[in-house]
């Protein structure tokens, strides 16, 4: 049967087209270039941000612990003499009477708060301290020390405060204030006096925060409260503003007190920058944002925060621009020289395509059947000589199996050659449902085919045969264009394992056993022995 024609070449492609394509690539590998130059860029801007964000982390953080050791300090000074008058014998006795006399209070117990009074004061200037302050057990001052030019705090009475609250219970109080009676932001220490477990009374010191407290480096710091509120800052415009981010608030009720004065704090929405720690002290994306850092002060009483212009992000932006402008040049000035290359370059590689084409179809058409797509009569020989080779070297047996169609003349003249085609490749899609993968289909020529079984003895190449024969019996061809075709099939089938075989040898058998199957009466099989197979092998 005639192979069909070789395929045609593609066809050149006009120089418009190449042009174009050669655009389209630099195009692309221009938008690919300036992508990968912005990534480069992002990325070293990132560990540029990261560097500097680093650096000017640890120096804020040291600020911040400074800022907070200064503070402890003061803040310690205050509550150890809280504690140290609490625990005085003189305290204690003064307030032991107090609590078991009517007021008021006798002569000498009077004088003896008069000069205890006077101590107080001389406390007071000598520490720099905001108040030093004794209450008895309803919470009214009979003693204090308080700074030159402050009115007497004795006489006051604080039994509704959370101070006096807590002292009665027995335990230690300590927190922010704005005072009552001199307006001052100050921080104050309570401690109860017990005698013999019975609450007498209480001492309380305090500290006045002003804007001298903090380190003079630390211009950009301020200091909330627990509860988040701004209660020092050298900007005024800074206190009593509520820290967004500090989830503290409001006070518990047991602090209902007006702590802040008369006007409540008013909420300062700071906005979450591009990276931890980062806040826009106003609406976000307008102005420098600034780098927070935290320090505690006496075990969480007070909160330094460092807020550090973070001017770098800035400067890095600026940076990672002009790289990215110098990048973007550079890579379109390589882009426009390599589109001339890819130009040129473009026509030879279509016609390289081409040629491998070409020569991918003519190798298929020099080993391939063309109707049935099976190897041809050279390419079946070639892999015929292949299987002898491995035959000798292994000793293991080899079959060969000639097949050939019944009556196939006569359905090519009464139904005409395209059915005929048909019924060949109906029998070759059956026959290669049978077959392993190691085995070799091929066509010889006309109707006739041959089937190669390595490594297949004799009782195992019969069987397979008879599958074969039965296979193609058995499944009539249902064109739809034509009548049902039975089809069967002859089959004379060679096996030897001898060295000395050769493939004119075995084929010459294999068609032996195939024209004594035919005149035995065809749809059956026969073997180069002689024996003739006219049911299924034993299994």
């Amino acid at each position: 049967m005639d192979n069909p024609a070789p395929h045609a070449p593609p066809p050149v492609q006009p120089l418009w087209r190449v042009w174009a394509a050669g655009v389209a690539v630099a195009f692309t590998l221009g938008v690919l270039a300036l992508w990968g130059v912005d990534r480069a860029t992002r990325w070293w801007a990132l560990t540029a941000l990261t560097r500097e964000f680093d650096t000017e982390r640890a120096r804020s953080q040291t600020l911040a612990s400074a800022t907070a050791t200064v503070l402890t300090q003061r803040l310690a000074l205050a509550h150890g003499v809280a504690v140290s008058f609490s625990q005085g014998g003189e305290v204690r006795a003064l307030l032991h009477a107090l609590a078991q006399r009517p007021t008021p209070p006798p002569p000498a117990t009077a004088e003896r708060l008069r000069q205890l009074d006077a101590r107080l004061d001389i406390g007071v200037r000598e520490l720099g301290l905001g108040l030093i302050a004794v209450a008895d057990h309803e919470g009214v001052v009979v003693a204090a020390g308080e700074p030159p030019g402050v009115r007497s705090f004795v006489g006051n009475r604080y039994r509704d405060g959370p101070l006096y609250a807590a002292a009665r219970e027995g335990r230690s109080a300590r927190m922010f204030m704005v005072g009552e009676t001199t307006g001052r932001r100050s921080v104050v220490f309570a401690e109860p006096v017990m005698v013999d477990g019975r609450f007498v009374g209480y001492v309380g010191a305090s500290i006045t925060l002003d804007e001298g407290v903090p380190p003079a480096e630390a211009n950009n710091a301020i200091v909330s409260d627990a509860h988040g509120v701004v209660v020092l800052s050298r900007e005024q415009r800074w206190l009593f503003r509520r820290l967004v981010h500090v989830p503290t608030w409001p006070p518990p009720p047991a602090e209902g007190w007006p702590i802040y004065g008369v006007q409540p704090p008013r909420l300062w929405a700071w906005q979450p920058g591009p990276q931890p720690d980062i806040w826009w002290l106003g609406p976000a994306n307008e102005g420098t944002p600034v780098l927070e850092t935290r320090s505690d002060v006496f075990d969480g009483l007070l909160h330094v925060h460092v807020l550090q212009p973070a001017r770098w992000m800035e400067k890095v932006e600026h940076q990672r621009r002009l790289l990215f402008g110098l990048g973007a040049a550079l890579a379109i000035a390589v882009l426009t020289v390599m589109v001339l290359l890819v130009t040129a370059l473009w026509q030879a590689r279509r016609h390289r395509i081409a040629l491998a084409a070409m020569n991918r179809e003519l190798q298929r058409l020099v080993i391939t059947d063309a109707l049935t797509g099976i190897a041809n009569r050279r390419r079946l020989l070639e892999l015929l000589d292949d299987e002898l080779r491995r035959m000798r070297r292994q000793g293991r047996p080899l079959t060969v199996l000639s097949l050939d169609l019944d009556h196939f003349k006569q359905v090519n003249d009464t139904y005409g050659h395209a059915i005929g085609d048909a019924v060949l490749q109906h029998v070759v899609h059956k026959v290669q449902q049978q077959l392993r993968a190691t085995d070799h289909f091929g066509r010889i020529g006309g109707e006739e085919f041959a089937v190669l079984l390595p490594d297949t003895g004799f009782e195992a190449a019969q069987k397979v045969a008879w599958k074969l024969r039965e296979a193609v019996a058995q499944a009539p061809l249902q064109h739809p264009d034509g009548p049902t075709l039975h089809v069967t099939l002859s089959v004379g089938g060679a096996t030897s394992a001898d060295p000395a075989s050769t493939a004119a040898s075995l084929l010459a058998q294999a068609d032996a056993a195939l024209y004594a199957a035919k005149a035995a009466g065809r749809d059956r099989v026969r073997w180069a022995n002689g024996s003739d197979l006219i049911c299924p092998p034993a299994d």
